[in-house]
Order: C-alpha cells, then structure tokens, then sequence
C-alpha cells in the first residue's frame, strides 16, 4: 500500500506492486504530457528490488528542456498533482500526489546532471548488494530517530548518497 503523511518517515518492505505502480502512473503522466517528456524513469528506492522504502513512487520525469516545465504546470494540476517549486534542488521542478503523497515527479532536464546523478544512484543500488545495504542500514538507524522529521530524515542520508555515488563513479 502507498502514502506517507507529509513530513513523517516510515519504511515498508519491498512490495512486488511497485514497479506496476510506476507503469501505471508513466503512462498516465505519458499521456497528459505527451511529447513536452523524453523519458519517465523509476527513482528511489521503490526502484530497488528488494530495498526497503518511504511507500510511495518517485518518477522522474526527463524534458527537453527544463524551462518546459511551465507547459506541464496546468496538465500535472489537473492530474491531481500539487507543484512545489524548485524545492531546494535548483532546476528540478517538485510535484507531490495524494493525502497522503502517493508519488513524487521530479521534472528536470532529460540526461542533465540531476538525471544522470538519480540514474547512476539506482543502478549502482540495483547492482550492488553491498551498497544496497549499507544504505539501508543508515535508513533504518535515520528512521528510528527521524520519524517525525522527513527533512532531518533526508539531511541523515546525504553522507551515505555521497559515498556510494563516488563508489559509483560520479566525479
């Protein structure tokens, strides 16, 4: 099952109905978008088979270009999507879903750097049961003190992101 209350943290086990639920909202994001997106893509650990997770879906969403995302603001409104801005992260534009949130879009750049960062992170995840892990430890400590403070919760986590994306490759 999918939702996470705005602000708190909780981790479920891996669920097989995940990547479906990714599917499903791709194709609807798909068809409402239509040819502004390049690419959807599965991020987060909802897209680590296995790996356990905050229960709901992270899409990333490629544009052409990242100023396109004035033409997505009405069409993710009316998909039920509330916009966040930039939210903290320069050039990513922030959608949530649901009460409680369901799924996040992030709209960026198709293959710029936040793109590559996000795929790179997954796939090193998916590949490497040591990395996957050791992240998931640091989850499950950061959860147990956190629970109440998605952003301390999200703050807990940048050590680790870090290391394992250089173990990735990412200069």
């Amino acid at each position: 099952m999918l939702g996470v209350p705005p602000g708190k943290v909780t981790l479920t086990a891996y669920q097989d109905d995940w990547p479906g639920s990714f599917a499903a909202e791709r194709e609807r994001l798909i068809g409402t978008l239509g040819d502004r997106v390049v690419a959807i893509e599965h991020i987060g650990s909802t897209a680590v088979t296995g790996m356990v997770a905050k229960p709901l879906i992270d899409l990333m969403i490629g544009l052409r270009s990242v100023e396109m995302h004035t033409g997505c603001l009405e069409p993710m409104r009316g998909l039920g999507y509330g916009y966040m801005g930039e939210y903290g992260i320069p050039d990513r534009h922030f959608f949530v879903l649901g009460d409680p949130t369901t799924h996040h879009a992030h709209m960026v750049e198709h293959d710029g750097e936040f793109w590559r960062l996000n795929i790179l992170f997954r796939d090193h995840l998916r590949s490497n049961r040591d990395a996957r892990e050791r992240y998931e430890s640091v989850k499950r400590e950061l959860v147990a003190r956190f629970a109440d403070d998605r952003k301390q919760y999200t703050a807990g986590k940048d050590a680790i992101i870090q290391t394992l994306l250089r173990e990735a490759g990412w200069s």
